[in-house]
């Protein structure tokens, strides 16, 4: 699914937050994992 729900959202702050993931690094997470999930 290519939209995320709002409280979708807030889970993942709320992970990054209490793993002390920075922004950037989180970006690369999720880029990451939307590249793997793209069909070829």
């Amino acid at each position: 699914d290519e939209f995320i729900g709002a409280e979708e959202l807030r889970l993942l702050q709320l992970l990054r937050d209490t793993l002390e993931i920075d922004k950037l690094l989180a970006a690369a997470i999720e880029r990451g994992a939307r590249a793997r999930h793209m069909p070829l």
